[in-house]
């Protein structure tokens, strides 16, 4: 009779504790949630090698749609081919973005998610450049490192324009490179939250 209440006591013990559902893990890039990513990138455009460093948050409205903006400063560069096509002591040579954005995130599981990003604003060229558009469009894939952290890969295309008023803010004719279609590797840290 006690081995009887016995294993009647452990089954229902056994059977309690297999009945406790075990917690999931949040979805990253959820509704109400967001995120702050930290990154660099660069693109060689003509004879201007383009290097950035960018600041990056959002809010999701809904499952796995973003809305926010992005902060970049970015550094031209002269690339040593051609002397003749290297930007003038008055070309601008720095650009300063801050651009409104997008990100739709369609694949997303807890350690990967991919996403395409689109985003439109102001820029400054330098001290004298002016202000331009710049418009921004990036496929782009997330790896979680662990925790809050992923790690952020894309590949950029950007354009600067009008046209006319961007190669006008140049005196060397490395302008139309910078101010024509561009792309290049992008990589940062974002923090989900």
């Amino acid at each position: 009779m006690q081995v009887v209440l016995a294993l009647a006591v452990a089954g229902a013990t056994i059977e309690v504790h297999a009945a406790e559902p075990t917690p999931t893990p949040v979805a990253p890039f959820r509704r109400r949630g967001g995120e702050l990513a930290l990154f660099a990138d660069s693109s060689i455009a003509s004879q201007l090698t383009l290097v950035g460093v960018g600041l990056r948050g959002g809010y999701f409205l809904r499952e796995s749609v973003e809305i926010g903006g992005e902060l970049q400063a970015t550094v031209l560069l002269a690339s040593p081919t051609d002397p003749s096509q290297r930007p003038r002591a008055g070309d601008p040579g720095a650009a300063f973005r801050i651009a409104p954005m997008v990100r739709w995130i369609p694949l997303r599981t807890e350690t990967f998610a991919a996403y395409l990003l689109a985003a439109v604003g102001p820029q400054v060229l330098g001290a004298r450049g002016g202000v331009l558009g710049h418009a921004v469009a990036a496929p782009g894939a997330t790896i979680h490192l662990g925790g809050r952290v992923w790690l952020d890969l894309a590949i950029r295309f950007s354009l600067s324009f009008p046209g006319g008023r961007c190669r006008a803010a140049f005196s060397a004719p490395a302008a139309p490179g910078f101010c024509e279609l561009q792309f290049g590797p992008q990589v940062g840290l974002l923090a989900a939250f």
